[in-house]
């Protein structure tokens, strides 16, 4: 068995399934991920 991340934005999911369907990969999953971006000046070692 080997574990294969793709990361992509949502314009492109149609494309990825469709190379994983031509790549004969029967078994995967998909979720949707948001992303959130701290600009503030907290330092990460403080928390």
């Amino acid at each position: 068995m080997k574990l294969l991340i793709i990361t992509a934005i949502l314009a492109f999911e149609a494309d990825i399934k469709k190379m994983l369907l031509t790549s004969d990969i029967r078994s995967y999953s998909f979720q949707e991920v948001k992303g959130v971006s701290n600009i503030g000046n907290d330092n990460v070692e403080s928390n």
